[in-house]
């Protein structure tokens, strides 16, 4: 039985810490301590100090690259400097038979990865690269006895190819003298006396490592077997000596008894796990702060926050409760997903489009995304709002030179990216020379805080280094190997934040937690999908291939992944794990396996561990439907106006349909956004159609047309539709694609209407009945007295109507809908409780009618209608009033009264709430 030391319990760095001590004294200036990383190092030496007591010589604290770079006496390569250097020697044993960078970017990293592997795991690369060639030769050809087509000629070729391409970029790395990590790690396996410990390093002490490829672990044996290392990892009997635990198996398989300090910390250590369950990714958030808020704050310091989700930081980062304390920040900002890299993005793409469609201009989508760029926000004020709102208006889709320079006089504040809309770079030094400059421009504004800077610094010195790399390779200076090449310096990139590393709350990564221990833990993201994820890397060599030559699998993965999670929680008082329901793309996500394996494992072998599971109902302000608009001094002015001025159908069928999207769009006057349709939207649609019908019918008001007169509009009908599309569009947007089959569509409507007109005529003539147009397109309007409504002031109604006819002496307010309406959707009384209906159909025609009354022919009976275009047949539908036998005034005076109780709830209600069931809000976001 192990049993557990008080070093032990308090942590690893802690027991190593007293052994170095115990070992070297107090001066350990001759002492390398190699860790898996920085953070831990810095752990360590607090460690350090408390077990001294007193200030002391600090010993080196490096990371096993360090001391590969180290014992190399070298620099190695960064990754992107990998790629390009592997591309250089792509083109130099292929010629001119080689894809470009941006086809070479999407298997190269695969490419790297492979030959990185091939290195570290100490394989013969010409038996490996020879047998992927004949395998992928039997796969696809062997047995097919007819002769290959070029493109499997190619095929074949690109396997053919791997071998020598590996070859030259070793020889390439030679010739320049900086290595990839791979190769350095397996030069210095092969040959020892290449390894150089500095002479002031007496001794190594390397901690906590995992994952260890061959040659890595190669050359840390032979530094023990040298007697100028120490080993040392941590370790649980739980997951050590169960031969099925993946946590275990680096240990097992690579490790010495002697090299490991064991503890039995989950059988004598009991831990509390809670999970919790949030419904969205953000609410896991709004868990994590209020399980932070739970915590007291002399806890804070032995308690750390894991995200594997690093879109969680700042939400989280954000919720965090203000008790006073540090907080240390382990994970840095992705500079890929600051403002100004994503502005730099929208450039690049703006660019690559325009050279490639120079024949027809920006696309406006491409200038919008640019414009609308939050980094753009200082600068460019409303004007960003004001552009998009001048697209709209013109239906400008494509800008023409012509369009841009009418934009750059309008709005002088786009003249700082003049050059990236107007200018043809034959040299994209210059196009980086540009954003060099658009960042000093923004470095150089008042409202720049720190981070903003520090982000827009390193951005500049990204755009040096890319022209440095123009400089060396030539054949990139185009816009999509810009785009590459950027993506790959800014993938590793992270703005840290600065703070107390030792103080406060702990906010990591799953990296950093190696070597470091916490009473309490929180994973936030604890899903399958991010917790672990997909550790599969993509490869160019079969999993049997890589099997047979012990390249690194899947599973040795999640075995580094295992151990690193076990040994986390092994000292652990209290472990959470934050879920979703869903995940960002709303697709349903699983708990993480580690979870699952805790309930079925762990907790059978020692039940002292308990696991409850909680889902979480409602954080704070988890529920939008909570939402509400207060019925203020200032909103009941406004309906007071509004009611002054006149409501119309729309207004008050969209507070009854939802009170709160009627404040947000009538009270507060948001409008609707500015969208800019490349095509025929449906709000275009009905306009065009009624417009259409308006020219036709307009020299007929006070008439009507003849059979001939219609028949003659049915055979130009296209003209007509036409001639009103043109004042939106060009003739050629009409000729193409989805435009010219809504084109096609509204003629067919205006077809049919015309042919019911034909009808209809027809029929009136037999019946010698009379039809006259009264109006087209007639704004109406009238009151509700102060008698009728009870309130102290009248309800103006307002509306147009898209025409109004004299049939014989009854006059007809109709409504012409391109969409489908039915009959049953008409009846004024609903016909179980007698009551006045408010669906917005039966809304718009009663208005029509109270408006119609107070018109100069009003005291005829009035009858208003729809025509429904994809319901024609149905012809004029007018309101069912059912079997209630009420005289016009009486309906007037019911409809009165309905309006006036809507407008008086409207008034006195105390808020403006969302109301359930509503599907089409335009700004409640259901």
């Amino acid at each position: 039985m192990y049993r557990i030391t008080e070093a032990d319990m308090n942590g690893f760095l802690k027991d190593i810490a007293r052994q170095i001590v115990e070992k070297h004294g107090t001066d350990l200036r001759s002492v390398a301590i190699v860790l898996p990383g920085k953070r831990a190092g810095l752990f360590l030496k607090k460690e350090l100090y408390q077990h001294i007591g007193t200030s002391f010589f600090s010993p080196q604290i490096w990371t096993l690259p360090d001391l590969i770079k180290t014992l190399a006496n070298a620099h190695t390569l960064s990754q992107t400097e990998q790629m390009l250097m592997l591309y250089k020697s792509y083109i130099s044993i292929l010629s001119d038979a080689h894809d470009n960078f941006e086809t070479f970017s999407t298997w190269a990293p695969q490419a790297l990865q492979d030959f990185g592997d091939v290195e570290q795991s100490l394989v013969q690369p010409d038996s490996l690269f020879r047998d992927l060639r004949d395998i992928k030769e039997i796969e696809n050809w062997s047995f097919n006895q007819s002769p290959l087509s070029s493109s499997q000629n190619e095929y074949l070729h690109f396997w053919n190819r791997l071998g020598p391409l590996y070859s030259a970029f070793q020889e390439a790395q030679q010739q320049k003298g900086k290595y990839s990590y791979a190769r350095l790690c397996h030069i210095l396996s092969k040959d020892v006396a290449l390894r150089k410990i500095p002479q002031e390093i007496s001794h190594l002490w390397i901690c906590g490592l995992s994952g260890l490829s061959i040659a890595e672990k190669k050359i840390i044996d032979q530094l023990k077997e040298a007697k100028m290392a120490t080993l040392r990892w941590d370790a649980d009997r739980y997951y050590l000596e169960n031969k099925q635990h993946e946590a275990g198996e680096f240990l097992r398989k690579l490790t010495s008894a002697n090299d490991r300090i064991t503890g039995n910390f989950f059988e004598e250590l009991p831990k509390s796990i809670h999970v919790y369950q949030s419904s969205t990714g953000y609410g896991q958030a709004l868990v994590a702060a209020e399980l932070i808020e739970a915590i007291p704050i002399n806890e804070i310091e032995d308690t750390a926050i894991i995200i594997s989700d690093s879109s969680l930081l700042l939400p989280i980062l954000q919720n965090l409760p203000d008790k006073g304390h540090a907080v240390n920040i382990a994970l840095g900002l992705s500079l890929k997903n600051t403002p100004v890299m994503n502005l730099i993005r929208s450039l690049a793409i703006l660019e690559h489009h325009r050279m490639s469609k120079q024949d027809k201009g920006i696309y406006y989508r491409f200038l919008l995304k640019v414009i609308e760029q939050p980094a753009l926000k200082s600068l460019m004020g409303s004007s960003a709002r004001q552009i998009r709102k001048t697209i709209a208006k013109n239906r400008w889709i494509y800008f023409q030179t012509k369009h841009i320079e009418h934009l750059l006089e309008d709005f002088p504040e786009l003249n700082f990216l003049r050059s990236f809309l107007t200018k043809s770079f034959d040299d994209y030094n210059e196009w980086l020379d540009e954003l060099s400059t658009m960042l000093e421009v923004f470095l150089n504004q008042e409202t720049t805080d720190t981070f903003d800077s520090e982000c827009l610094i390193r951005m500049q010195e990204l755009l040096f280094e890319m022209k440095l790399i123009l400089q060396e390779l030539p054949e990139l200076n185009q816009i999509r190997s810009l785009q590459v090449i950027l993506q790959h310096l800014i993938s590793k990139e992270n703005i840290t934040f600065k703070g107390e590393p030792l103080e406060g709350l702990q906010v990591l990564n799953m990296v950093e937690t190696r070597a470091l221990d916490f009473s309490n833990i929180i994973f936030v993201g604890a899903n399958e999908d991010q917790f672990p994820g997909n550790l599969m890397d993509q490869s160019l060599i079969p999993f049997d291939l890589r099997a047979y030559y012990k390249l690194p699998l899947v599973f040795d993965k999640e075995i580094s992944y295992g151990y690193t999670f076990y040994r986390a929680i092994q000292r652990a008082k209290k472990v959470s794990f934050v879920t979703s329901a869903i995940t960002s793309d709303f697709k349903g996500s699983e708990q993480s396996r580690y979870i699952t394996q805790l309930e079925l494992e762990l907790c059978q072998m020692y039940p002292q561990n308990k696991i409850e599971h909680i889902r979480v109902e409602s954080f704070k302000d988890t529920h939008p439907a909570s939402i509400r608009a207060m019925n203020d001094s200032f909103s009941k002015e406004r309906l007071q106006q509004m009611i002054s001025s006149g409501l119309s159908p729309s207004a008050i069928n969209k507070y009854i349909q939802c009170p709160l999207d009627f404040y947000y769009r009538y009270i507060l006057q948001l409008g609707e956004e500015e969208g800019i349709d490349e095509g025929i939207d449906h709000a275009l649609f009905g306009s065009v159609v009624h417009e259409t019908l308006e020219v036709f019918f307009t020299p007929f008001v006070s008439s009507f047309p003849t059979i001939e007169e219609l028949e003659e509009f049915r055979n130009h009908a296209e003209d007509y539709l036409l001639l009103v599309f043109k004042k939106y569009f060009n003739g050629e947007d009409l000729q193409f694609g989805e435009n010219k089959l809504q084109v096609s569509l509204a003629l067919q409507m205006l077809h049919q209407i015309i042919a019911f007109e034909i009808d209809a005529l027809k029929k009136r003539k037999s019946n010698n009945e009379s039809l006259k147009i009264i109006a087209l397109e007639e704004s109406l309007k009238s009151e509700i007295p102060t008698e009728a409504s009870g309130l102290p002031f009248p309800i103006v109604l307002r509306g147009k109507t898209d025409r109004i006819d004299l049939l014989n002496d009854t006059l007809r307010i109709l409504d012409y809908k391109t969409g489908r309406v039915k009959e049953n959707e008409l009846s004024v009384f609903n016909a179980k409780t007698g009551q006045m209906n408010t669906n917005g159909k039966v809304i718009q025609l009663l208005m029509y009618m109270h408006m119609a009354s107070k018109h100069s022919l009003g005291d005829r009976a009035i009858r208003p209608a729809i025509f429904s275009m994809k319901n024609y047949k149905s012809g004029w539908m007018e309101l069912d009033f059912g079997d209630n036998d009420l005289s016009q005034s009486e309906v007037l005076s019911l409809f009165e009264k309905k309006i006036s109780d809507i407008v008086r709830d409207m008034l006195e209600c105390n808020s403006f709430e969302h109301k359930s069931g509503s599907l089409y809000c335009e700004y409640c976001n259901r």
